[in-house]
């Protein structure tokens, strides 16, 4: 069941959580015969780095609301409580008891808005590869310093074609193909958005095409302005992950390619990459979830990019379909 909610949200660039939650409400909408949805959710509220390490209780009350007039397709659903929580998240500062003063007079056996509540748990029996604990990468972030969807074309990239890859403008994205597969040594292509950042949340909605084993695809980050150097964070056809360093010669495993079953492993297979880069530190995301955290100081600034790498599949193509950043104070 879990494999077939994912597999819903994968359709319409949802995760699970907000799969779960346009279920819910669905439901509420049935029973209720109301159109105006309500729904609380927790937050751990620690998206700011000086209350990470303190101890208390900072958890807040996010209210998604959702208007469904009519007769809304699931998949109509799915896209408003998506787009609902993300702007929710832009705001998880504010106190719901803030939030809750400002209305009119209840009685005082009167539950104050929103009276369900929602709340994903992992389970007890977690597999090997338990995400580490944190929030979503979102929290404390508020809206994005850039965000491309290329609407307008790859005009934000330095796009190339040679006899590696090739790349070019698709409805609303931008897609890189890897050519050869059939070199002894995989070869990856990329290219950078023209920007010199130094802390920031960089975030990667890719879909690859036909694929298998180590055919991958990613971002980079702290990238030397020709892509001399960088940071490169990437998944595989099969599922995997990891990060290694670009010297301008030679890779360095900063983490092993490694299995997560938080990544949608596949063709046609809709995954987002995330990446915080906070001084040395990085924190790697897989579809909102911490997947691991590591430290580095060699690159301590540069550009972003993204990058395609064919291992097994000949023209093994990637489409990119947006691309944002937050910069960290």
């Amino acid at each position: 069941l879990t494999k077939a909610l994912k597999g819903v949200g994968l359709r319409e660039k949802a995760t699970l959580f907000m799969t779960l939650m346009a279920a819910f409400q669905a439901l509420l909408r049935r029973y209720s015969g109301q159109e105006d949805i309500a729904v609380g959710i927790p937050v751990a509220n620690r998206g700011r780095s000086e209350v990470e390490g303190l101890i208390g209780f900072f958890v807040n009350t996010l209210v998604l609301r959702t208007d469904l007039p009519g007769d809304p397709r699931f998949a109509e659903l799915l896209a408003c409580v998506r787009d609902a929580t993300r702007e929710a998240m832009v705001h998880q500062d504010l106190p719901f008891e803030r939030l809750v003063d400002p209305t009119e007079t209840r009685a005082p056996t009167e539950t104050p808005l929103p009276s369900p509540t929602l709340m994903l748990t992992a389970p007890t029996d977690t597999p090997a590869d338990t995400p580490l604990a944190g929030g979503h990468p979102l929290e404390g972030l508020g809206e994005p310093s850039f965000v491309d969807t290329f609407a307008e074309g790859p005009g934000n990239w330095a796009v190339y074609n040679d006899e590696h890859v090739a790349m070019f403008a698709g409805e609303d994205s931008l897609i890189m193909v890897a050519l050869d597969a059939s070199r002894r040594d995989p070869y990856d292509a990329w290219m950078v958005s023209p920007v010199n950042l130094t802390n920031l949340y960089l975030e990667v909605s890719a879909t690859p095409g036909e694929c298998a084993g180590l055919d991958r695809y990613g971002l980079l980050i702290r990238a030397a302005a020709d892509a001399s150097t960088a940071y490169v964070y990437g998944f595989s056809c099969d599922g995997k992950y990891s990060l290694r360093l670009w010297d301008g010669e030679k890779f360095y495993m900063l983490k092993e390619w490694t299995t997560s079953q938080f990544i949608h492993k596949g063709a046609n297979q809709t995954n987002l990459l995330g990446i915080r880069a906070e001084e040395d530190a990085f924190s790697l995301y897989a579809n909102d979830v911490l997947l691991t955290e590591i430290k580095d100081d060699r690159y301590t600034s540069g550009a972003v990019g993204l990058f395609v790498g064919a291992v097994q599949t000949d023209e093994f193509q990637v489409v990119f379909d947006r691309v944002a950043w937050w910069l960290l104070p």
